[in-house]
């Protein structure tokens, strides 16, 4: 006996190890990300001992927790926040305690998220609703931030640092929030590879982007100070966003406020803009303020922009399926009036209320037209006179087989004989059944009545005809049967016991005639000569 040996298959262990090498490149390209924002935030912005180079970074840490493969997301994260204190580390000299201070509140915005995104899954897809884009701030613009602040404080008093000062950790917080709600978007659509509903064309969003950093440029850059005085002030930014927000849809959106938001931050770290104004301070919490607000009010814009887009294209494909379905059933109740008046039978629908909905052409010229379209049971039961089988009993209209099944009976082959007026009358066989709704309650019933007049006369002439033939047997088997003879007068005795000429007889019984005449040896014997042969036959 031979033994088929067959390949393992190998299609699950390939498609794991393709999805490890996916999952191992993309922890390394959020690696080269992170070390990118780090370099921007801390070098590009020329930030000193601030704290608003952090929040790109935070931002992006909150996108890879929610969005990056399952067994990588702490990997990239420890990456994500070993980056931050590289770069706090060696390129801006503060020494140990507050690269220690750095990444350990990376870690515990990534722990905390991953609780978040644990509790509530749909933290996931933050901009794909109003509702969901307040759940997104609420949560991880406050929990995630807090517990990174307080990771900060912890790791700067155990380096030595001392406890920060109450500003500090402002400007901490509102650092952090700022990241989640500027950077965390735009992860999590990269890694997702979301697309949400967009009204703009390439060439708009390319005008969105274009648009949006040079109004930065202008209300936030050097030539800031040689604006009119009406124009140095941050909202001139809101219709360019409110814009970005109507028409970007949520992903162009977040890309142009997460540009924005970096624009403002390296600017006002630089020294330009209406934010210098309030005094070094409160530029770092005020930057952050802006952030949040502009972020908040873009993603809640493009988020309601982008449910009504998918409102309205859900409303044209329902509507477009509507209208299928609309012809469809027209043209199914064409074919099925077309079917109904092509029937031999009447079809007759009445509801509960006795109104007539529905009646096939051969109802219509049994009733005459008139009735059905007057629309109730009453008159079309009026317009018929109606009996039982028997042509002499009437019937009352309660007991009419379509009263009968609106009140849940069903009738099947009741013979009755009706007539229209003005018409010859007709038997009708006629089978009811009630209509019930999904809760068993009759709605409507149904009555479909055939002309069985010509079926009714044949069985009627076929029946007479077996009733005759069975009486022609009957007497047939009377003339065959044993017959009492007299032995002298050849009399047979009837049925009343009377005596009766054999010839009688026979002619009373069947379709036989005699006539009388003399055989030849009776005539020889009454002649008294001999037979001739012939006889007389009178």
């Amino acid at each position: 006996m031979g033994v088929a040996l067959h390949p393992p298959d190998r299609s699950g262990a390939v498609a794991r190890a393709s999805r490890d090498r996916g999952a191992v490149r993309a922890a390394i390209g959020f690696g080269v990300v992170c070390a990118a924002i780090a370099w921007a935030s801390r070098v590009g912005t020329g930030a000193g001992d601030g704290v608003i180079a952090f929040w790109p970074l935070s931002g992006a840490v909150v996108g890879w927790m929610l969005a990056a493969p399952g067994p990588w997301r702490a990997p990239g994260a420890l990456a994500a926040a070993l980056v931050n204190g590289v770069f706090d580390a060696f390129v801006q000299h503060r020494g140990l305690a507050p690269s220690i201070a750095s990444a350990g509140s990376e870690l515990a915005i990534a722990a905390t998220t991953a609780a978040l995104a644990h509790a509530s899954p749909s933290l996931a897809r933050p901009l794909r609703a109003p509702s969901a884009v307040f759940r997104f701030l609420c949560l991880l613009g406050t929990l995630p931030p807090l517990a990174s602040t307080g990771v900060f404080v912890l790791g700067s008093v155990l380096g030595g640092g001392g406890m920060p000062r109450l500003e500090d950790l402002g400007t901490w917080w509102g650092s952090e929030v700022a990241g989640v709600v500027a950077v965390a978007p735009v992860a999590i659509d990269v890694l997702r590879r979301s697309r949400g509903a967009r009204d703009a064309s390439r060439a708009e969003a390319t005008a969105m982007f274009a648009v949006a950093a040079v109004a930065v440029g202008l209300v936030f850059g050097p030539v800031w100070d040689r604006l009119p005085a009406p124009l140095r002030h941050p909202h001139w930014l809101a219709p360019v966003l409110l814009w970005v927000g109507l028409r970007g849809g949520r992903v162009v959106s977040a890309a142009i406020v997460a540009l924005v938001a970096f624009g403002v931050a390296s600017l006002t770290e630089r020294g330009f803009g209406p934010l210098t104004v309030a005094g070094a301070s409160s530029v770092d919490v005020e930057t952050q303020v802006f952030v949040w607000i502009t972020a908040a009010l873009v993603a809640f814009v493009a988020a309601m922009r982008d449910r009504e887009v998918r409102l309205a294209a859900g409303l044209s494909r329902r509507g477009a399926r509507l209208g299928r379905a609309v012809a469809d059933s027209t043209r199914v109740a064409a074919q099925l009036h077309a079917i109904l008046d092509g029937m031999a039978e009447s079809v007759v629908v009445c509801d509960v209320q006795g109104r007539v909905l529905l009646a096939n052409e051969p109802a219509l010229r049994g009733a005459g037209g008139d009735a059905l379209r007057g629309g109730t049971f009453a008159a079309y039961a009026r317009a018929f006179r109606r009996m039982r089988a028997d042509q002499r009993t009437p019937i009352e209209e309660h007991e009419l087989p379509l009263a009968r099944a609106l009140r849940g009976e069903a009738i099947d082959g009741e013979l009755l004989w009706i007539e229209p007026g003005g018409r010859p009358g007709q038997f009708a066989q006629c089978s009811a059944r009630p209509i019930r709704d999904a809760r068993g309650a009759v709605r409507a019933a149904v009555v479909v009545a055939t002309d069985v007049s010509a079926d009714v006369r044949a069985r009627q002439e076929r029946e007479r005809l077996v009733g005759e033939l069975q009486r022609a047997l009957a007497e047939i088997k009377v003339l065959r049967g044993v017959l009492p003879v007299c032995g002298y007068c050849h009399r047979i005795q009837d049925e009343r016991g009377g005596w009766v000429a054999f010839d009688a007889y026979v002619t009373q019984r069947s379709d036989a005639k005699f006539s009388h005449g003399i055989c030849p040896a009776c005539d020889a014997r009454v002649r008294g000569g001999a037979p001739t042969g012939t006889g007389v036959r009178s």
